[in-house]
């Protein structure tokens, strides 16, 4: 079974479909949330975006020392306090970068009126993964968290949502990941490796990649995006 036949008989209409992709893309904002922890460094505390190096010995040579060396399953209980708080932010401001991604696909793929009930599944659907995996006790925090990240990506000077050459840098993607550093509170330089085995490009071009095509193609398939009469 194809998964628009299975969406066909899991989900009812373009708000269910949002409730549905909500928690595939909440999936996707956490893996890339990881693994953008397992690639950062720390350098001497200065001011300043964090850079975004190549590969792991490029942020070596550039004075950053790596906080893995390699892929580890992420213990909470192991981290400190800073290390918490930087993991906290970076899903914090990925679960917003996520619902961003996905829903401008909706506004420019559908009609008016399914992109609005798209939408509101997608929002309840991944406001409920922020609180489910207690980076928020509550529903009305974890939407506070969502809206503010969303009016800080207003004011900034947006972008196209990834990089495709170069994930991370002058793109929507960058401006979550300063967020996230400020959401965190810390006073660390930190930076962070986009290719190897420890770096973030593959899972960011995942998350863009798949939910976007799961918008087009459900919206072919049931015709939210016609004047015709849409399922």
């Amino acid at each position: 079974m194809s998964l628009i036949d299975w969406l066909a008989e899991k989900v009812a209409g373009p708000k269910g479909f949002g409730q549905a992709l909500g928690r595939t893309a909440a999936e996707a904002a956490a893996g890339l949330g990881n693994a953008l922890f397992l690639s950062h460094g720390t350098g001497a505390s200065d001011k300043g975006p964090p850079p975004i190096f190549d590969e792991s010995s490029e942020m070596e040579c550039a004075g950053f020392s790596p906080c893995f060396k390699e892929s580890v399953r992420i213990d909470l209980n192991l981290l400190t306090p800073e290390q918490q708080s930087l993991l906290r932010g970076l899903h914090t401001a990925l679960y917003s970068y996520a619902f961003l991604v996905v829903s401008n696909a909706a506004l420019r793929a559908m009609k008016t009126d399914c992109a609005s009930q798209f939408i509101n599944g997608l929002a309840s659907s991944i406001v409920d993964s922020m609180t489910k995996c207690r980076i928020f006790e509550t529903r009305e925090a974890a939407r506070t968290a969502l809206l503010s990240n969303m009016r800080s990506y207003k004011s900034s000077s947006g972008g196209e949502f990834i990089n495709l050459e170069k994930p991370g840098s002058e793109d929507v993607l960058s401006h979550f990941i300063n967020r996230a550093i400020d959401i965190s509170g810390s006073a660390t330089r930190y930076a962070f490796v986009r290719n190897g085995e420890l770096g973030f490009a593959v899972m960011a071009m995942t998350l863009v990649e798949l939910t976007l095509k799961a918008v087009h193609d459900a919206t072919e398939a049931f015709k939210w995006g016609e004047l015709g009469t849409s399922r």
